[in-house]
């Protein structure tokens, strides 16, 4: 069979993680590969490393998948077979969200990122075809060409650059066709997210110890200048969300059902099948419909 040998025959068909409800969290694996447990901790090169591996995932095509908490460093203490031993190592502590902000705050801006530019969640094999890896000495790099049908209204050429050794390392981009000489970097060890954090000149990158870096065009991303995801606002009186699948409501309630209702709800959406939504509320009040949904597959 031509498809022998390989993994799938497109994203779609693939999952892309590092942590699950099995074995070890990112988090305590991390502390594990290092000899430590000081699992309320905040040696900065373990957050490098949570961030890198973030970054690695987030970057990927396929469906894109983050355990629970994994935003803010979830421990286990070490635990990774947990299934008998109670809420005490299995809840999720939300204390940790203030305690580990900057690293809740780097994979918030890596899904802004990953939500407005499409190739990072084309299912199709439309932007595999215009992915073009190089790298070497625990450096890997690659460069992609936007040519979704959304192209238009987005970023063109992306690099996305990983260096998990403990020394800065150098990398030439490459491309089947001419690669951009000036770029906006909008992830580093730092920060992630929609902002020009650093323009970076030439093709040739160097790159931290444990640092992921994400370049886009200049010219591109100064033409688009992206804000963040769309929000979207019905026509009063239409209704864009399968009503059988929100949360509190009966099977089969219709939009007319909520249509008349004096006060305002707050209802959780649940999502379509293949489709994550990290954030979407209705509210209704009279005969309006508002929505937000920020949607990534």
């Amino acid at each position: 069979s031509s498809l022998l040998g390989k993994w799938s025959q497109a994203p779609s068909q693939t999952v892309t993680y590092n942590s699950c409800h099995d074995n070890l969290t990112l988090w305590d694996k991390i502390l594990y590969s290092q000899g430590s447990t000081d699992y309320n901790g905040s040696n900065g090169t373990f957050l490098a490393m949570n961030k890198l591996s973030a970054a690695l995932v987030l970057t990927s095509q396929g469906v894109a998948f983050t355990q629970a908490g994994e935003e803010f460093a979830r421990t286990k203490r070490g635990d990774e077979n947990s299934y008998n031993t109670g809420d005490a190592v299995n809840k999720i502590d939300w204390t940790r969200i203030s305690q580990y902000s900057s690293l809740r705050e780097y994979y918030k801006g890596l899904r802004l990122i990953r939500q407005v530019y499409s190739p990072f969640t084309d299912g199709t094999n439309t932007s595999v075809g215009q992915s073009y890896f190089t790298g070497s000495n625990s450096v890997i790099a690659y460069t992609m060409q936007n040519k979704t049908a959304n192209a238009a209204n987005e970023w063109g050429t992306v690099a996305v650059i990983a260096n998990n050794s403990a020394s800065t390392q150098s990398v030439t981009l490459k491309a089947s066709t001419t690669l951009p000489t000036s770029w906006a970097t909008i992830v580093n060890g730092s920060s992630a997210g929609l902002k020009n954090l650093g323009t970076v000149t030439g093709t040739t990158i160097s790159v931290p110890a444990r640092t992921a870096m994400v370049l886009v065009d200049l010219a591109s991303f100064n033409e688009k200048n992206i804000q963040g995801p769309t929000t979207y606002t019905p026509a009063n009186g239409t209704v864009t969300w399968n009503t059988t699948k929100i949360k509190g409501f009966a099977d089969g309630v219709a939009y007319e059902d909520l249509a008349g209702s004096t006060s305002r709800i707050t209802k959780t959406v649940v999502p379509e099948d293949g489709y994550e939504i990290a954030y979407v509320k209705i509210v209704t009040g009279g005969a309006d419909v508002t929505s937000t949904a920020y949607n990534s597959a």
